[in-house]
């Protein structure tokens, strides 16, 4: 199987697969080649299929993150064809096709001009997404589609900024509620920022708050935009999920640049340039988990 693989003879090598797969359906190396194979003849949809099984595999398992980071690039390749296919065809998507309890997190919005901080839009987009998630009774439109969208409607931050990018990003998310708002960094340290949620059917907003503190404290206004945002919208979450969404943090505002900069490189494709950043993360805060498994998958890619 890995021979023929390696030998270019796809055909005999996915046949060897599938027949391991028939003896033992949860066989690593099978999974991971069988998908490898499926990719080479185009055949993503199947790929990816093959490849969500490492969700029964160990985390231990030799092949766990190689076949994880696949079935992820998948993923990826599912959203730009659906990106692609949405903005197609804007002009027949009405708002009734929005989907109730449907949230997504736009990019905030750097304010001021200084490229050092820039980054940082992805990083709190991503935190948030992840932190919403957690909630049972939201949608959460995941980041990777957001930065699909954004590439196929080819805008930019700067674009992030027109106020009529909002509602239009809503409606081809098929998005209910919208989360977004911009920041300011002065002097290296001083930061302020201001959030605000777009009912996207109704084309309003329920209003926008400020938070201010130290550059440090940014984790900390991203949870208290979180947890506002949940008030606003009228949900009431159990402890234990209020708990985990407090827990996914860094304490180290350098492990949080890092991690930043590194989803950067990565939707740039500059896949080793950005392991090294979310591995410097890693090395400023072992326990900062997102930054962990991002690297772990840049790693395997």
């Amino acid at each position: 199987m890995i021979a023929y693989f390696s030998l270019g003879d796809y055909k005999k090598s996915f046949a060897l697969s599938k027949r391991i797969l028939s003896i033992d359906t949860y066989n690593s190396s099978a999974i991971f080649y069988a998908g490898m194979n499926l990719e080479q003849k185009k055949k993503f949809t199947l790929a990816k299929r093959i490849y969500r099984y490492y969700q029964f595999l160990p985390q231990s398992d030799p092949y766990y993150d190689l076949i994880k980071s696949r079935f992820k690039l998948m993923v990826e390749r599912e959203m730009e064809a659906r990106a692609k296919m949405a903005v197609q065809l804007e002009k027949s998507v009405g708002l009734g096709q929005v989907v109730d309890n449907t949230l997504a997190v736009l990019y905030f919005v750097n304010l001021l001009d200084d490229p050092r901080w820039n980054a940082i839009s992805k990083g709190i987009a991503e935190m948030m997404i992840t932190d919403f998630s957690q909630v049972k009774k939201l949608r959460v439109i995941e980041r990777v589609q957001l930065q699909k969208l954004l590439e196929e409607m080819e805008l930019g931050m700067a674009g992030l900024s027109d106020e009529n990018t909002a509602p239009r990003m809503g409606k081809l998310l098929r998005a209910k509620n919208l989360v977004q708002g911009a920041y300011m960094v002065k002097a290296g340290r001083n930061l302020t920022i201001n959030s605000e949620i777009i009912d996207v059917p109704e084309s309003s907003n329920f209003g926008e708050n400020e938070y201010s503190g130290e550059l440090k404290d940014i984790l900390n206004i991203e949870k208290k935009i979180v947890f506002g945002t949940l008030e606003k919208l009228g949900i009431t979450i159990p402890s234990e999920v209020k708990k985990r969404i407090k827990q996914n943090t860094t304490k180290s505002i350098q492990a949080f640049i890092e991690f930043c900069n590194g989803l950067d490189e990565y939707d740039n494709g500059n896949y080793e340039t950005a392991l090294s950043h979310f591995q410097k993360a890693v090395k400023y805060d072992p326990k900062f988990r997102m930054a962990r498994n991002m690297a772990t998958m840049t790693y395997s890619l």
